[in-house]
């Protein structure tokens, strides 16, 4: 049976245009969406200088942060609370694509070789998976993707007052902790400037490409957008210039009314030069011929020696979020100052294993899936949403932070994915019967 934000949804677009709707998503900003801003701007992780006293990469992550970590358990239980009643079990088995992945990490603490770590990178992409299921459950597609605009608009706007006001704590200097060569470079509230260079790529995409549904005021829009191009270029991040292009190519993809094949097939046609830079004979010729660096500052060289690295069992990985297993084989056999894989499926083999990303495979499938039947039902919603997962797994090719629970960029996907997922299956029950006893 269809929910109200479907009945609502579905009528919207059968009344004719020119008689003005108010939609919902230009209702007014409620307090509860404001503790749903706050928690997914948490996920971002942001000024991680002020809230941990150090810049480190490798082992702050884990060592650090537990007071957000902390509040961000406190809001998601409060939302939890507050919409418990409307959390229905169709919901719940929509989502189980993304539990399945949810219990394949909760069971590796089992076998991890570092399980606080993984129990805690677990308890976090629990925390993601709960608070989409929340949103998604009293919030429309609309206002879903609005929260998530505001949120991300914020991390934009604060990245720029903070490299400008404090470029001590928001630009990359010279003595940080293994990362002089960016010094002049903005991170903004952020970690790194590549994390920076991801965010504002998205958020450029979005002010773009949504609809009034999303940000109606027009100077607004405008404003928005130069902050998002100032932040874009003063980030310094190559891979968010990749991701824009490519994000723009895949709106005007989906407006052609391709098949989910088809598009599937460009997908992986675009994005298979990137797949095949894993074997160095072929990056030399790929790379080479594109003019670029030939082991992407180095990322092809780490590809090859974590390929090869007889540490991680093929089928189960050594356990979910153990990022300091692999930052320090990568350390103690090179002496280098490598602190991950550079690849966001590469980490997820690793840690994993082929078991965990055949199952994170499946759910991006199901969410690109889901995504594509709800073109013609809502299509604001579902063109947007694509465009995010195709900026998302397109950035962890080479980027690792993308698919960690603790980047703001997965939680924004999940709570895309399990809306589509949940508006697929309401798509696909039966509808009211009239009347009645």
């Amino acid at each position: 049976m269809t929910d109200s934000a479907t009945q609502s949804d579905l009528q919207s677009f059968q009344i004719p245009a020119k008689i003005p709707v108010k939609t919902p998503a230009t209702a007014r900003w409620r307090v509860m969406d404001t503790v749903f801003s706050l928690l997914l701007f948490l996920t971002f992780n942001p000024f991680p200088q002020l809230f941990k006293g150090a810049d480190e990469i490798s082992s702050g992550d884990a060592a650090g942060k537990s007071y957000l970590l902390i509040l961000k358990m406190l809001l998601c239980l409060l939302a939890v609370a507050v919409f418990f009643k409307k959390v229905k079990i169709g919901d719940i088995k929509a989502l189980s694509p993304l539990f399945a992945f949810l219990l394949i990490a909760f069971f590796s603490v089992a076998w991890s070789s570092e399980p606080y770590l993984t129990a805690r990178a677990t308890f976090e992409l629990g925390i993601c998976v709960l608070f989409g299921l929340v949103l998604i459950t009293c919030r429309t597609v609309d206002e879903t993707l609005r929260l998530i605009y505001v949120t991300v608009s914020v991390a934009v706007v604060l990245s720029l007052v903070n490299a400008v006001l404090f470029p001590s704590l928001g630009q990359h200097n010279a003595d940080d902790f293994k990362q002089s060569v960016h010094a002049g470079l903005w991170r903004g509230i952020f970690i790194h400037k590549n994390i920076l260079g991801q965010v504002a790529s998205l958020h450029l995409a979005m002010t773009v490409l949504s609809r009034r549904e999303i940000i109606s005021n027009g100077l607004l829009r405008g404003a928005l957008l130069m902050v998002s191009v100032t932040v874009l270029v003063k980030s310094g991040s190559a891979t968010a210039y990749i991701q824009l292009v490519f994000a723009i190519l895949v709106f005007f993809f989906i407006r052609l009314s391709l098949s989910l094949r088809m598009f599937l097939s460009i997908l992986l046609v675009v994005t298979m030069p990137f797949g095949l830079v894993f074997y160095a004979e072929i990056a030399d010729v790929v790379l080479g011929a594109a003019g670029r660096e030939l082991t992407l500052t180095g990322r092809t060289q780490v590809w090859n020696w974590l390929l090869a690295y007889e540490g991680a069992p093929r089928l189960n990985g050594v356990g979910f979020g153990n990022f300091y297993t692999i930052g320090s084989h990568l350390q103690d056999a090179f002496g280098l100052a490598v602190v991950d894989a550079h690849s966001g499926y590469l980490e997820l083999y690793l840690t994993l294993g082929a078991l965990g990303l055949a199952a994170f495979s499946y759910l991006v499938l199901s969410g690109f899936a889901a995504l594509w039947k709800l073109k013609t039902s809502v299509p604001s919603f579902a063109m947007l949403g694509i465009v995010i997962l195709s900026m998302w797994v397109l950035n962890a090719v080479t980027e690792t932070s993308p698919f960690r629970p603790n980047n703001g960029l997965f939680a924004c996907a999940l709570v895309i994915v399990a809306m589509a997922l949940k508006r697929a299956a309401a798509a696909r029950s039966p509808a009211p019967a009239k009347g009645g006893p």
